[in-house]
């Protein structure tokens, strides 16, 4: 094939669950992304997202007029711009894009968190292909990417697969400090991630079994006299033995990592936990949880005749 492919086919085998996976599959020619936001979280998040996008080359900047100089020189084939910028508007930006016979063509995706419902219209009157709201999910960021760029427009099941997808994008930070919770927070929001925050382990036992959320991400160390970590997983696994569940503790000790695994956690994090690592590790034991899910109703399928 003369142009790269983006995208994944065959099987899948994880702890014994085998699948054949149905994906949307992208041809792209080898294309150049410029990305425009002065927050170092978000454009740290965004590089991670094109490193499953080898065909694509992704250029940065923090500041509209460095944005704007990188465009002149670079002529990207696509620019993914933020509003709100340190030096000058994104939609000034966009103006000046526009404004530039040899940018006049370049595609353009503002990407913002304003909820204001106007918003969006004027940004495509000024000139914008699309308008992402903030957070948005890793695979709803690349679609939209991927269509732009194959000029195929967006497949007409994209917004059912998104609704469902967010819906398992529900996940529970459970960290005795105020400043882990935050930081978490942050990092999962970020990704697209639907938090919702405990204390400790009571608290979160009792926000799971209100939320039932996909995904818990808690640290093993509670105080001693509530219920620890591990005893929230176990009890977590007794609710829903399909939630993916990622446990944070500066205890690497072989036993207690063990432990944690035979309570169906999908890995033990250290701590100080490292955003790529983290971003990634929620990703994979999410799609742990699809497959196991996918495998139970398989098998409670009446046979076939």
């Amino acid at each position: 094939m003369s142009e790269p492919a983006i995208g994944r086919l065959g099987v899948e085998t994880m702890r014994g669950v085998s699948r054949y996976y149905r994906l949307r599959y992208y041809r792209l020619v080898e294309s150049t992304v410029l990305y425009i936001d002065d927050d170092p979280t978000q454009v740290r998040l965004v590089q991670l997202m094109f490193e499953h996008r080898p065909a694509l080359k992704l250029l940065t900047a923090t500041e509209g007029r460095e944005g704007l100089a990188l465009a002149r020189e670079r002529r990207p084939d696509l620019i993914v711009l933020d509003l709100h910028l340190q030096d000058i508007s994104g939609e000034d930006v966009l103006h000046a894009i526009r404004a530039e016979p040899a940018l006049a063509r370049t595609l353009v995706i503002v990407f913002t968190a304003e909820p204001y419902p106007r918003l969006p219209e004027r940004m495509r009157s000024a000139g914008a292909q699309a308008y992402l709201m903030k957070p948005v999910s890793m695979r709803q960021f690349l679609e939209v990417v991927d269509a732009h760029l194959q000029a195929g427009g967006v497949p007409d099941d994209a917004q059912q697969e998104r609704a469902a997808e967010m819906a398992e994008r529900a996940v529970l930070i459970v960290a005795k400090f105020h400043g882990v919770q935050e930081a978490l927070r942050e990092i999962l929001t970020s990704a697209g991630y639907k938090c919702m925050v405990a204390g400790d382990a009571p608290e979160g036992l009792e926000l799971f079994r209100r939320s039932r959320p996909a995904l818990v991400v808690s640290e093993l160390m509670m105080p001693a006299m509530l219920m620890n970590g591990i005893e929230l997983a176990r009890r977590v696994q007794q609710e829903d033995p399909d939630v993916a569940l990622v446990l944070l503790t500066g205890d690497r000790r072989d036993e207690t990592v063990v432990e944690c695994l035979k309570l169906g956690a999908f890995a033990v994090l250290s701590t100080p936990v490292h955003l790529d690592e983290l971003l990634i590790t929620a990703e994979r034991a999410l799609e742990r949880r699809k497959l196991l899910i996918e495998r139970r109703q398989r098998q409670n399928l009446p046979a076939s005749s």
